[in-house]
This record gives structure tokens, C-alpha cells and sequence, in this order.
């Protein structure tokens, strides 16, 4: 669904329901105690390697995004229009651990699992350019701004579900 002025409402809601969607997938996947969190995804990640690898040149024009699945900041370089969806998904759990690391104004840790296995699989990605991981006032506000609005987002459709149950 492609946002305009005229459809922003009903982008809006289309995003929120999907992530409604995926979190109560993920809430699912966390009941169950053989499920493996920290592994989600990674076999797609594994699989298509040499193709997050080849994903080595940053695009001077590409832009930065907040991803309300992955509470992530995303640059628009790091996948292509060949990149499968399951890629796509596997990536939310690194970014995510890449952003913690730059709202941290961090290093990568030696136990963050995660990254050191990415790295060790795709170490040409784009995505590990340090400046993606390093703090600055604009990458704070790209964030703040998605966080701000994603909550406000969703504590309004909780509000009318709520009133629509009523």
C-alpha cells in the first residue's frame, strides 16, 4: 500500500495491523519453549549470505528509516529488490541490536551473539559500516521520531478496539 496524503489514515492503520500481526506471531513463537529466539531468522540469513555480502557499496542517496517491526533504524541500501522477505525478517533482530548499540553510544559487545555470527557470514554487508552504528544527532532524531509516533500509533488503535468492543 503506497502512503499519500489522500490514504495516510488507511497506510496508518494497514502498517499497525501488520504489526499487530507480526508481533502476535512473535508473541506465539515466545510460548513455545523449544522456540529459539535468538535464532529466528538466522537461517535465512545463512542461506542468502553471499547475497547480503554482495551488498557491500553504500548508496550515497540512500535513506534512513525507522522500522517499527525491528524498533530499528533501516537505510534503504541495505537490501535490494532481490532480497527474499524471510532475509528481510531475519535482518529486524540485528538491526535492532544495532540500533541498541548506537542509542547506547556503544561498541558491538563480544556477547552480542547475533552480530558476531552476521559478521562472520556476511562481513562486506553495508549494514556493519560503523557509521550505522554510531551515535549522531540526526540518526537520534530519525529514531525518536519513529519510536514517538509508533506508540502514539498504536496506543490509538488500542483505543479503538477498545471502543469498538464496547
Amino acid at each position: 500500500m503506497r502512503w499519500t496524503r489522500s490514504n495516510a489514515s488507511d497506510v496508518l492503520k494497514w502498517n499497525i495491523n501488520r504489526a499487530y500481526s507480526v508481533m502476535s506471531d512473535v508473541i506465539c513463537i515466545g510460548c513455545d519453549p523449544m522456540a529459539d529466539l535468538k535464532s529466528y531468522g538466522m537461517e535465512a540469513l545463512e542461506i542468502h549470505a553471499d547475497h547480503l555480502n554482495s551488498l557491500c557499496t553504500p548508496d550515497t542517496d540512500a535513506s534512513v528509516r525507522y522500522d517499527m517491526l525491528a524498533d530499528a533504524l533501516v537505510w534503504s541500501d541495505e537490501t535490494g529488490y532481490s532480497t527474499p522477505n524471510d532475509v528481510i525478517d531475519g535482518l529486524r533482530q540485528l538491526r535492532h541490536y544495532r540500533t541498541h548499540v548506537m542509542l547506547n553510544d556503544s561498541e558491538p559487545e563480544p556477547d552480542g551473539d547475533v552480530w558476531l555470527h552476521c559478521r562472520s557470514l556476511f562481513p562486506k554487508w553495508v549494514g556493519f559500516l560503523p557509521a550505522r552504528h554510531n551515535q549522531t544527532p540526526e540518526l537520534l532524531t530519525i529514531y525518536r521520531r519513529g519510536d514517538v509516533t509508533s506508540r502514539w500509533c498504536l496506543r490509538q488503535l488500542e483505543r479503538e478496539s477498545h471502543a469498538e468492543g464496547k
